[in-house]
């Protein structure tokens, strides 16, 4: 007897189907310099990396919420588990008795230490446990992309020296994300397939809250980039 139906509906975000585990790129660590036309270090400024893409950007929730829809032909112990791309825990979303019917279990896009984590792809598990026996969903991509919002983690501020430094590559999934993401509406239903080839960008604001962004080639090894601000494409 098949005892779940999954249907997932994530909204502001994309979603894919993911079989096989992929390691992390621990070497990956990237320091951005920010000068002006003149060569002078700029400080300061509150820089992002992010495999940004600018149709995703468009009426994206100011703080997002992934809600996870699933159906139950059945009461059974049932159990959400949200990881990172390569597979280390983030949260446990749901573990307890869940009744026939159909449930919606919201993510906030925090982890176990209630910290919001960091944009780009992540995967969940759902799994149900019936006679000592468990059977797991297969595990579901999620691209988690936040609006553009210099408060959220993965931003720093420019030294005296106009340098910040980046050690996590989960921002640019360009650089380890070699599946296509299909991309859903607020009704579940697929819109199209987004991938990340050619899309990593750095996005800069100023003291005087001005948004510019650039695009650069990054390795998943170690980068050392210099950018210019009056060569930056401004952000209306």
């Amino acid at each position: 007897m098949r005892y779940l139906i999954i249907i997932a509906i994530v909204l502001g975000f994309t979603l894919s189907c993911c079989e096989s585990e992929t390691e992390s790129n621990d070497p990956f660590s990237c320091e951005v310099t920010l000068q002006n036309s003149a060569g002078e270090p700029l400080q300061g400024y509150l820089v992002q990396l992010t495999s940004y893409n600018m149709y995703l950007e468009e009426d994206r929730p100011s703080r997002p919420e992934i809600t996870i829809t699933f159906s139950l032909e059945r009461a059974i112990y049932t159990q959400i588990v949200m990881r990172d791309y390569w597979g280390t825990f983030v949260d446990t979303l749901l573990s307890e008795t869940m009744c026939a019917g159909t449930h919606h279990i919201p993510w906030n896009c925090r982890d176990y230490f209630d910290n919001l984590v960091l944009h780009g792809v992540y995967k969940y598990t759902l799994t149900v446990w019936h006679g000592g026996e468990s059977t797991s969903s297969t595990p579901v991509l999620l691209y988690l992309q936040y609006p553009i919002d210099f408060d959220l983690p993965g931003t720093y501020k420019t030294t005296a020296a106009g340098t910040v430094f980046f050690s996590n590559i989960i921002v640019l999934p360009g650089l380890y994300c070699t599946e296509d993401i299909a991309i859903f509406d607020e009704m579940g239903e697929i819109t199209g397939y987004y991938d990340f080839s050619s899309s990593n960008y750095i996005i800069v604001k100023s003291p005087d809250d001005e948004i510019r962004y650039t695009m650069r080639d990054f390795t998943d090894e170690k980068n050392s980039i210099t950018i210019v601000w009056e060569e930056m494409t401004p952000i209306e």
